[in-house]
């Protein structure tokens, strides 16, 4: 399989591998996100020696780290009773030449052999620091790997001060998976399985339909994926399984979504922290003078994807219905792609224009009892000074006209404290003719999906 993306983070390894010395580097991030993937291209023109650890015991686990010094000199080495053994044979063997040292899935690792980390420590203080040794930790329980690495009282903290949070890919990225389709397409497929490059990949090779009728209906790798993240990453996976569902059905408050799963509102507000700690969720950010509440909202396009439209199609699916669940599907997708399109407009203005922040505004008015929004409020600040973009979002089929951009331009005189105003508008399917004219005499930025994914 070619490695696509992630030229920012390899330059990053490359650049602290040429440096030479004794190096450390901590990788975490959530799970499929492509950290393996990444540390094994990065290794491919270098000598290297790289152990996956797994949900193993401490014995099996000691086997696989004899394999792979049996991998790197071609000597089957001793049975190891410890890791103490194991370790000293790494030095022995790396310690004399430029070599990447990985091990992988870190928290399994100590999760068997708890005084690894210890005996690590030991091994950065004294036995390695001569060397030329590239070591690098990874895992994706990010909570263990950051209490290992910044727990005052843990024994690597400090050791690791080159690290890395490897998120998903940005859309625009994504692109690269599909480089046959429209950008429409892209969109599609990027609402539907998030910037994850495994996902992208099973969904390469076809349409959008096509990807959907092959991961979701007529197979169900991508459906078991989904269960396997909550059972994975997310526990209780009761729990979170419950506030998915509610968050998936609309509820975006801690009082709602906790009502709809069930739970008490102190265990909800602790899991949505841990869910946005993960980048699970987000907390929506309000700007300027809004007056509501913010709200919490699913991050993960694949997570909210499955749960707000695949889930309810399973009847159908698992009946042989295809036809009905695929048309089923394409119905409900279009009211799920409103927040994904929002998301990509954020980031295309967050790239595109130096965002100091990017937000929303929400305000209400208790006296006439409205409510008014605006999708994307982004303060900028460049040579000219401060000043602000308010933006709204239009994923339709029909082109945008006049009366979307009257309707942005009375909301924005609600708009307190944010300086000078520029208004923006995104749309999936293009602009009426008379809109644009008016745009172009009037400074109104306008943007559709050409200019998103260019």
């Amino acid at each position: 399989m070619v490695f696509i993306g992630r030229e920012r983070e390899l330059k990053v390894l490359n650049d602290i591998y040429a440096k030479g010395g004794f190096r450390t580097f901590a990788l975490y991030g959530r799970r499929r996100v492509g950290k393996s993937a990444m540390l094994r291209q990065f290794c491919t023109d270098k000598k290297s020696l790289f152990f996956v650890s797994g949900r193993y015991s401490e014995a099996i686990n000691l086997e696989l780290f004899r394999n792979c010094i049996f991998s790197l000199t071609g000597k089957l080495p001793r049975p190891y009773g410890n890791f103490i053994e194991a370790f000293t044979d790494m030095k022995d063997v790396c310690g004399k030449e430029k070599i990447v040292v990985v091990i992988d899935e870190y928290p399994y690792l100590i999760k068997t052999a708890p005084y690894v980390s210890s005996l690590l420590q030991t091994y950065i203080d004294h036995e390695l620091k001569d060397s030329d040794i590239f070591l690098i930790l990874c895992g994706s329980s990010m909570h263990t790997m950051v209490e290992e690495l910044d727990d005052g009282d843990a024994p690597l903290f400090g050791r690791f001060l080159n690290r890395m949070e490897l998120r998903p890919m940005s859309y625009v990225r994504c692109t690269d998976f599909h480089k046959d389709l429209s950008a429409d397409d892209n969109l599609k497929i990027y609402g539907a399985v998030g910037g994850i490059p495994l996902y992208h990949s099973m969904f390469s090779g076809g349409s959008f339909a096509e990807g959907i009728m092959k991961n979701f209906v007529t197979g169900t790798e991508m459906s078991e994926e989904a269960k396997n993240i909550v059972l994975m990453e997310l526990m209780p996976a009761r729990t979170y399984g419950s506030i998915i569902s509610a968050m998936s059905a609309g509820a975006n408050r801690i009082s709602t979504i906790a009502d709809k799963a069930g739970i008490d509102g102190p265990l909800c507000s602790k899991c949505l922290n841990n869910m946005i700690f993960l980048g699970i969720a987000k907390k929506e950010i309000l700007l300027a003078n809004s007056n509501k509440k913010p709200t919490y909202v699913l991050k993960d396009n694949f997570l909210r994807f499955h749960s707000g439209v695949i889930e309810k199609c399973v009847p159908l699916i698992s009946s042989g219905r295809t036809e009905e669940a695929c048309g089923m599907i394409s119905e409900m997708f279009r009211t799920h792609m409103g927040d994904v399109f929002e998301e990509v407009c954020a980031e295309f203005l967050s790239k595109r224009f130096p965002c100091v922040s990017v937000g929303t505004w929400r305000r209400s008015d208790v006296k006439t009892k409205t409510a008014e929004e605006i999708d994307i409020v982004a303060e900028v600040f460049d040579k000219k000074g401060n000043y602000c973009i308010l933006a709204e979002c239009k994923y339709s089929v029909s082109k945008v006209g006049s009366d979307v951009l009257n309707g942005l331009e009375m909301k924005a005189e609600l708009v307190k404290g944010l300086g000078e105003k520029k208004l923006a508008l995104f749309s999936r399917s293009g602009f009426e003719d008379r809109l644009t004219e008016h745009a172009e005499k009037n400074g109104i930025l306008l943007f559709d999906l050409e200019d998103i994914y260019r």
